[in-house]
């Protein structure tokens, strides 16, 4: 490389000449050097490169010649560039530091990349001893499909570090002293895999020479991301290994060690604990470091031992890594530290606390409230505990209202509803009971017959009404197709042309509202209906009203919901509002087929134009029909959908949102409502949706979204597992059994926590009974912030509908895991396998046959593996097992792993004993071999005569039944006589 030098003024000419004759003269230009040998050679041999030189300072290196061949570096060296290997082929071209020092030192004049590894190359640092090391100070280095290798030496980039798909990063570890490292100054940007593995016999989980665990980059580069099962700043490599990764702006740095001496790592999984007065409080820990451990527990400093404490309770587990307090009292809250010392006497102190509550009850709270417009009106409750609060309006939450009171100030109609307050602590939950606000306005002339309604006359008006002791006369339609039961009706006289729109909102239930004309209640034109769109459950409907005719309104409750009706009129003299008579409707595709969505809508005058959205907010690029087609979906696809459409004269109509959810389209939909569900109606569709039919043999899943999710208003709050949880998101999912079997349904890959909860369908379903229910069981905790699922299992009966009660419910007091992304039901139908209690001995003899039988029964149909001594038998895959001319080799325990979707059973079935026939043989004169089997112990005799009196000699026993005996006896008679005698049991 040239030197930087300065001329400076008041030289002469001729110097500055002169000077100038000398650098250029002594200037070292870059070279590009090839390797040319196809076998193995040494870094050193100039006959290896081409041209004929070897690589120095500056020079660009292409090991790239095909081939399979390893270059050994055998000195230390300084280099331009380095790019191994080809992009293609079956052959691998390796370079091996060894344990010499190579830096890598490009400058503008050399290949734009320091070091390049491609497809078919392998760069390996270090030789194991903890020689050799790598020095790139070049830009770009980068694993483009290679394989990058640390034999127990250092790696330093001082810039950038890419690793390239197909490309692999190797740490390998060898012993508890010798691991490879790497460091990166700049940024790490991982596409490929960083494989950390175990190498000549240093074992972790598996046998000798264990392959490298796979860790994904999480991050969108370098380090600002993570390992995606990155635990604070480790990531736990089998039991004898642990990564550390340390980053910060100034680089990122990994080294794989043993846990030899890592006690003192403050990384565990002990965790404060959070349990109701009078039950029972565990804390767990799993330390790193050299096992075994020995563990001493301390409450507030002082340490534990097992026993009663004096306030009825007790400790159990003190020098163990569980400790568990039984029958917690309030005394017992407080700091719990476990010290941890390892097989090398490192010891580390680790600390969680215990808090302890009360479960948690409502002391007072405000009444029902009847209030005049303008009044200011306060609601609160009064509790037993330190609390959190949820207030919610006709069981939906309210957005900020987190405190034991709420206000309503300048009360007006539209402000009226049942309220209701969740309190909860992180243990216990309780809701109270619905206080109803009713702000005074005019009784509206609502009647139960549609023969008997009064008539409303005017642009405008608000006023209150009542469906409670309502009834439905004969041939009454159903008000947006949704179930109701206690309709009231009104009419109104429209005095002009114009827009006109209707709601409920401020109605104490979950109201449907419809519009009609005509003369007779059974045959009546639908003008407009609605449920949910007039906020917290109450409806509204816009629509273009003729002046001169008569509009039936009629209110009723969701699934025969009662309560007080708060109706408002307004009416507009803007003459034309598209009119939507077609809403979109839900929509289920397996994964990576099209969907679409459709919408039909008239007007007046003019053109309609359409704007497609997601998840009600995000406008889609290029959806301007009056249909909507995705292609090819997938999870991040899942979720709601709505069209707003406008005409010519500006006026905007936003139609229903209608779901995307991925599974089988025999698999129906889930609902947002139980009622909705029960019914028939919902989700904008009149018909009930295919429930999923349990058969044998079946499972599937089904993904949806949280988004808008329903809340069910008879389970605000769930104690499922002994914990607390209250309500946040739900969807709702039904079954069809067609077979008696066992049925498991899970949550799992599900992006957030949540609940389960199972009941069979019943008729009114007005007191269900819940068969099972189950939150954080999967423990799914590969998603971030302890997100967990849900597995429930219960025996399914033939005919029965079975009703599944899922969403994401929040812990009680904590605002973790509200219930942000897709939600996936998953389940599975049949019967496991039997499990086979009899167990058999066999004694066949040598060269016969014998047959093994495990008839099982399950549904679907299982599959069988057959083992010897706990090792697979390759091919035995039947329910039966046949061994011909069976040889003593094949002695040992039979079992049999039998298997279906629903579970695994391993049964023993036969201990055989292969017996060979006794057998004498004469080695030579005077030498006999008795040789043979025994299936119990014997004691081997010999004597020279049978003549009284007889004197036996003993020669052997078998140690053991079922062993090979071959007894070789020298004896100088020139007869003997021999004898086995059976021995008892020991």
């Amino acid at each position: 490389m040239n030197e930087p030098f300065a001329f400076h003024a008041g030289r002469s000419k001729k110097c500055f000449l002169a000077l100038m004759l000398l650098v250029s003269f002594n200037i070292v230009n870059a070279a590009y050097i090839n390797w040319v040998n196809t076998t193995n050679g040494n870094w050193s041999n100039p006959t290896n490169w081409s041209p004929n030189q070897i690589p120095g300072p500056g020079d660009d290196v292409f090991v790239t010649i095909p081939g399979s061949y390893i270059v050994y570096l055998d000195t230390n060296t300084t280099i331009g560039s380095l790019t191994v290997g080809t992009s293609s082929g079956t052959n691998t071209q390796s370079f091996y530091t060894q344990g010499y020092d190579l830096i890598i030192n490009s400058s503008p004049t050399n290949q734009p990349d320091a070091v390049t590894v491609n497809q078919k190359g392998e760069l390996q640092v270090g030789d194991g001893s903890g020689n050799g090391s790598l020095l790139v100070q070049g830009p770009n280095p980068s694993v483009s499909g290679g394989i990058f290798k640390t034999f127990n030496a250092p790696a330093l980039f001082e810039n950038n570090l890419t690793l390239l798909s197909p490309g692999t990063l190797q740490v390998d570890v060898f012993s508890n002293t010798v691991f490879g490292a790497f460091t990166v100054d700049g940024t790490f940007t991982l596409a490929g895999k960083l494989n950390l593995g175990l190498e000549n016999g240093l074992t972790s989980t598996g046998p000798v020479g264990t392959a490298f665990q796979i860790l994904y980059w999480a991050g969108a580069s370098s380090r600002h991301g993570g390992f995606s099962n990155l635990s604070s700043n480790s990531i736990e490599i089998g039991s004898d290994l642990h990564l550390l990764g340390f980053a910060d702006y100034s680089g990122l740095h990994f080294v794989v060690a043993p846990d030899t001496n890592s006690a003192a790592y403050t990384t565990t999984n002990l965790v404060n604990e959070n349990v109701l007065v009078n039950s029972n409080a565990t804390f767990l820990i799993t330390p790193l470091g050299q096992s075994p451990f020995t563990y001493q527990w301390y409450f507030n400093d002082i340490p534990i031992s097992d026993g009663p404490i004096g306030d009825g309770a007790s400790y159990f587990g003190s020098t163990s890594n569980a400790l568990t307090v039984i029958n917690v009292q309030s005394n017992e809250a407080g700091s719990y530290c476990v010290t941890v010392m390892d097989a090398n006497d490192v010891s580390n102190t680790y600390c969680a606390n215990l808090n302890v509550y009360s479960q948690e009850t409502i002391q007072y709270q405000t009444t029902n409230q009847t209030v005049f417009p303008g009044d200011f009106d306060e609601l609160y409750v009064s509790t037993c505990c330190n609390d959190t609060f949820q207030w919610r309006l006709n069981g939906q939450a309210i957005d900020g209202a987190t405190n034991s009171y709420y206000f309503l100030t300048n009360a007006q109609p539209q402000n009226g509803g049942s309220y209701d307050v969740i309190c909860a602590n992180p243990v216990s939950a309780v809701d109270s009971t619905g206080m109803v606000v009713t702000v005074v306005s005019t009784p509206l002339p609502f009647t139960d017959n549609f023969s008997n309604a009064g008539t409303m006359y005017g642009t405008n008006f608000i006023g209150s009404g009542s469906n409670v002791l309502a009834t439905l006369e004969p041939g009454e339609p159903l008000p947006d197709g949704e179930p109701g039961g206690h309709s009231v009706w009104l009419n109104w006289s429209c005095p002009i042309n114009g827009i006109v729109t209707i709601n409920t909102t401020g109605s104490s239930f979950d109201t449907l509202l419809a519009v009609y004309t005509g003369l007779d209640v059974s045959n009546l034109t639908s003008v407009a209906a609605d449920d949910d769109s007039g906020g917290f459950l109450t409806s509204q409907v816009s629509f273009n009203a003729i002046a001169g005719t008569t509009y039936h309104i009629t209110v009723d409750g969701l699934a025969g919901a009662t309560g007080i009706i708060i109706l408002s009129l307004s009416q507009s003299y803007l003459t034309v509002t598209p009119q939507i008579f077609v809403q979109p409707s839900d929509v289920v595709v397996p994964s990576g087929s099209n969907a679409t969505f459709s919408v039909v809508a008239t007007n007046l005058s003019g053109n309609l134009t359409y704007q497609w959205y997601y998840n009600d907010w995000i406008a889609l690029k290029n959806a301007t029909n009056s249909s909507l087609t995705l292609v090819k979906v997938g999870p991040q696809n899942i979720g709601p959908y709505n069209v707003e459409i406008a005409n010519t004269n500006g006026q905007i109509v936003d139609s229903l949102s209608a779901r995307l959810e991925i599974g089988a389209t025999a698999y129906g939909h889930t609902y947002g409502k139980l009622a909705d569900l029960l019914s028939g109606g919902a989700d904008n569709s009149s018909v009930r949706s295919a429930d999923a039919s349990l058969s044998a043999g079946l499972f599937g899943s089904l993904s949806t979204s949280d988004f808008q999710c329903g809340t069910p208003q008879n389970a605000l709050t769930t104690n499922i597992d002994g914990t607390a949880y209250y309500n946040s998101n739900y969807r709702f999912y039904a079954f069809d059994a067609d077979a008696n079997g066992i049925c498991e349904v899970d949550t799992s890959n599900s992006q957030y926590s949540t609940c389960l909860q199972v009941y069979p369908e019943t008729a009114g379903f007005v007191t269900p009974t819940l068969i099972a229910a189950n939150v954080f069981a999967a423990s799914g905790v590969s998603w971030p912030n302890n997100i967990s699922w849900s597995r429930v299992t219960f025996s399914a009966t033939s005919g029965v509908n079975y009703l599944i009660w899922v969403g994401a419910l929040n812990q009680s007091g904590s605002t973790a895991n509200q219930g942000v992304g897709n939600l996936t039901i998953n389940w599975k139908f049949g019967v496991p396998p039997t499990a086979i209690n009899a167990t058999t001995v066999l004694f066949p003899n040598q060269g016969s046959n014998v047959v093994l039988q495990a008839n099982s029964t399950g549904q679907p149909t299982p599959s069988y593996q057959w083992q010897l001594n706990g090792m697979n038998i390759q091919g035995a895959n039947q329910a039966s097992y046949t061994m011909n001319d069976i040889q003593f080799g094949q002695s040992g325990t039979y079992s049999v792993v039998i298997s279906n979707l629903m579970g695994v059973v391993t049964n023993t079935i036969a201990t055989v004993y292969v017996q060979i026939p006794l057998s004498l043989q004469v080695l030579a004169p005077n030498q006999y071999r008795l040789s043979g089997t025994f299936t119990q112990a014997y004691l081997l005799q010999r004597t020279a005569s049978l003549n009284a009196p007889i004197i036996w000699t003993p020669l052997d026993t078998n140690p053991q039944i079922s062993t090979l005996l071959i007894y070789t006896d020298s004896i100088s008679q020139s007869k003997a006589f021999y004898e086995f005698r059976s021995l008892p049991p020991p």
